[in-house]
Formats: C-alpha cells, structure tokens, sequence
C-alpha cells in the first residue's frame, strides 16, 4: 500500500513539474480583433504568429467579441496578422499603407502579451477606362495600369514603386492589364493613399511612357488617392497623349558570345532582348533625339557578364553605332568570422553575400560584373552579428562605398555577438507608440554602405529591440511612419539629424533609450 502511495504522489509530481514547466516555458498572447470603421468585435478572424518561411508557428480564431489567444515557447520578433474573408487589415492612423499586414511583437519566453488590437476594414477598389490618343482603348498586353506609392529604397533613393501586398492573377506585383475595353478594377485596397499610373502605348525611348491620375506626364502633379474602407472610387477616363516619335538605333556588337539574349540599360530604361536575328547586332526600338549613356551587358554564365559602355547623340538620322564587348570586372574575396579571442575563420555556408547594383545581383565572389557603385546584402546572419570590416582591395569600403571600377578583392569579416539597444517609443503626449519606426544610423563616415544600419518597428506598448550593433558613435530616430529607408536619404535626414539622440557603443555593451517620434 504505501509502495502504492508512493508512485501516485511520484506521478502527480511528474505531472505537476511538467505542467510548471511547460507553463513557464510558454508565451500567452491576447487580444482583440475590431472592425476599424465601426470598432465593433469581429468573429470567426484566423489570427496567426509569423517569423520567417510560409508557415505560420501559431494560429487561432476570434471567438464572437472578436476575443484571441496565441500561445508559443519560441522567443524572438514576430508579427501578429489577421485574415477573414470580405475584409483586409487596417494600419491605424497611417496615410500610407505597410509592407506587411499585422503587428510587431516582442516575445519572451514564460512573458504574456495581453491587450494586443488588430483593426480590419472593408476593403477599397479604384476603378476606371484608360483610352490612347487615338480614342482607342489601350487593351491587354498594350500597356497597364498600376497602384504605386513613394518610398525610400535601400540605397536612399525616393521613388515610386509598386505596393507591397498588393497583387493579381498573373501579375507580379500591385498592377493589372487593361481588357478588352481599356477597363481596370484595382481591389482588395486596405485604407491608404495611392498614386494611380498608366504605362504603354507606345511611344520611344526617353519620351514620357509612365502617366499619373489626373492625366498627367509631370510625376510632381501626380495627385493621390486616398481610398477608406469600403470605398469604390470610380476614376472616370483617362486619355493618354499623343506619343512621341523617334530616331531608329542599332548597335554591332564585337566579341559576343552568341550564347542568349542581352540587356541594353538606357538612361532609367532597361530593355531585355531574347529573340535576336543576329547576336551581334541590337536592333533598339526607336529613341527621342537628346544625348543618351547606354550599356550593353551579355551574360556568360550564372554571375557573369560581358559588358560594352557608348555614349550616342541621337538626332533625326538613324544610327548605327560598333562597340566592343569586354569581360566584366573579376570579384574575388573572402567572408570571414571573428569569435571573442580575435581569431578568425571562414564563416559558415549559411551566410550568403552578395551585391546589388543597378545591373543586377551578383556573389560576393566568383563573378564578373559591370564597373558600378554597389551595395552588400548578408542573409543568414544571427541576430547578434555585425559587420567588423570590409575591405576592397585596399581601400575601406565602409567609410568610403563599395565602388567596383576593376578587378576586386573584397574581404568581409564579422563579429558573433554585438551591442544591443532598447527602449519606448512615445508620441510628443508622451503616450506610447506602437508600429513606429526605429533606425539606428551610424555617425559619419560610415553612412556609405547599409551593412551597419539598423531598422525595426515597435512593438504595441512602443517598445524596441535593436540587436547585432557594432562598437562605434551611432544616433537613434523614431517616426511614426517613414517611407521605407528614409533614414539612409542625406536630403531626408538634414531635418532630423541633430535631433537624433547620440549613442556609443562598446563592444557587447547595451544600452536603454527612450525616443519621442518625429
């Protein structure tokens, strides 16, 4: 009997310290799904945690006072996104509409989350008929109609681009083709502002081919849209200007290879031609007369091309133009690892390099690529790494930009574990600020490459978490929303910079901040 006793208090035990640490180990989070317009629950809304892939790591659906409850042992950033049928997700108080549907979270293992509100409304459309300057309509393959909105790539640049988020069947991206009566219908809008744009046509190359609602050329009187929940604006007609005719170019090519097509880059215009009658000769649709710099570049294999550079003054006279193609300048390098006693090592094949310029992506290493000013792009990094160095050749390209003019050597090395930075984001109430923006931006001279900048989005009670920071003088800004990575723009930043609230990092060393968003 008491041998009985015994393994029935022995098997409570086992089940009470497995129901205490698994408790422990958990993370609850709840909150509230709301129709953004009414602010009444929503039901039946499949609320899902998200980190990285196409897998959702925990999902849930709202009960009738629109009532959720995740629950995850996983530690780390995630965001939270609902999804229900005849509705779409709200950003609250944004003009401009995010990249992501959902919220950013900050989760502690054995920490709840609780009063967390996601908004949804019913979802806009923009809808109208767009004729060429002949009174036809501009049918299917003829030209499109797309939603765009500005933003700041990652190289600081401030531009129009499609939205993220918004896509159609067989589209890749937030745009649609015309039928055929020159009809569109762009829908299933989330609340926002949207510029709407119109491309094809015909015309030639360096006239105007992209027109902006009202019916305009000039992209600085392009006039916004701004679509609220359950709108359905009705745009009316748009007719496009006669086009511009222009002067026939063809370009020999020397030394090609014959092996596919090429990609000819003129100005802001870049052509892709596949089916050529002659591999070396370029037969370019016709261009306006004015000055124009064009490349030609010829792949020769997986990261490689072979590239020619001429300069054409084009008047009323066809041209025909030789140029030589030539091998592109030779990558090579090394991507090194650092650990705490200074010795170093190659870094995992987890890690990829490569760099981006405006003729394409390329390896860090192996390649031949175009003489261009380009930027590093690293993914496999942990959280906590940094970038220690890069080295081109012998110049240091996080003072001075990677700027590839020949062959190059470019040596990378990391660093494991980095600085990290936390704090609240909080408006100039001093109330707390979820979904704005934080970017940690290096002091000068190491503003030239990204590789050292930091971006996240606070969390719904205005907190950050900012990891992976190398020694050095940085200053951190928040805004409450900001166009993609304005923060790496000069011109943008001159209004913000001394505003900014200065901080030195050690090696490893933390640091607690709160901001006020601009």
């Amino acid at each position: 009997m008491k041998r009985v006793f015994q393994l029935i208090l022995a098997t409570i035990v086992a089940i009470a310290c497995q129901t205490f640490y698994s408790a422990q180990g958990a993370a609850m989070i709840e909150g509230v799904v709301i129709d953004a317009t009414s602010s009444q629950p929503l039901g039946n809304v499949q609320v899902a945690l998200w980190s990285t892939g196409t897998s959702p790591i925990a999902s849930a659906i709202t009960d009738a006072q629109g009532h959720f409850t995740l629950e995850t042992t996983q530690s780390g950033r995630f965001r939270v996104a609902p999804t229900r049928n005849g509705y779409i997700y709200s950003y609250p108080g944004q003009t401009h509409v995010s990249g992501e549907p959902g919220i950013w979270i900050q989760v502690s293992s054995g920490n709840p989350l609780h009063g967390l509100e996601l908004r949804m409304a019913l979802p806009g459309s923009i809808s109208g008929r767009v004729l060429k300057s002949d009174g036809q309509p501009l049918v299917g393959n003829a030209g499109s109609v797309a939603l765009q909105r500005y933003t700041y790539g990652s190289d600081g640049k401030r531009t129009l681009g499609w939205v993220p988020g918004i896509s159609y069947a067989g589209a890749g991206g937030s745009f649609q083709r015309t039928d055929d009566r020159g009809q569109f219908r762009l829908y299933d809008l989330p609340p926002g502002e949207y510029y709407l744009t119109v491309s094809g046509g015909g015309g030639a190359i360096g006239a105007p081919n992209v027109y902006f609602y009202p019916g305009v050329s000039d992209e600085s009187k392009a006039v916004p849209i701004r679509v609220k929940g359950g709108d359905d604006i009705q745009v009316g007609t748009l007719s496009l200007p006669s086009r511009q005719i222009g002067t026939s170019v063809t370009l020999h090519l020397k030394n090609s290879t014959g092996a596919g097509g090429k990609q000819v880059y003129i100005g802001d215009n870049m052509l892709v031609l596949t089916a050529l009658n002659k591999p070396d000769e370029l037969v370019l649709p016709p261009i306006v007369q004015g000055h124009f710099d064009i490349v030609v570049t010829s792949r020769v294999r997986p990261f490689a091309v072979d590239y020619a550079t001429v300069s054409l003054e084009v008047g009323a006279t066809a041209l025909d133009k030789e140029l030589e193609l030539k091998p592109g300048a030779t990558i090579s390098g090394t991507l090194m690892v650092e650990d705490a006693s200074g010795k170093r090592s190659i870094a995992p094949s987890s890690i990829q390099c490569r760099l981006r310029s405006h003729y394409g992506l390329y390896n860090c290493s192996g390649a031949q690529v175009v003489p261009a000013a380009f930027e590093i792009e690293l993914d496999g990094l942990s959280t906590d790494e940094y970038v220690l160095s890069v080295k081109e050749n012998d110049r240091d390209a996080l003072v001075e930009g990677l700027n590839i003019v020949g062959d190059t050597n470019i040596q990378i090395v990391l660093v494991g574990k980095g600085g990290a930075a936390q704090g609240t984001v909080r408006d100039t109430a001093g109330n707390t600020l979820p979904d704005a923006v934080v970017a940690l931006v290096p002091d000068a001279p190491y503003r030239k490459t990204g590789v050292l900048y930091r971006k996240v989005i606070s969390d719904p009670n205005g907190k950050f978490e900012i990891h992976g920071i190398g020694p050095g003088a940085y200053k951190l800004f928040a805004w409450a929303e900001l166009e993609g990575a304005g923060y790496r723009n000069a011109d943008f930043m001159k209004e913000f910079d001394e505003r900014g609230q200065h901080v030195m990092f050690e090696k490893e060393s933390k640091v607690s901040i709160d901001l006020i968003a601009f």
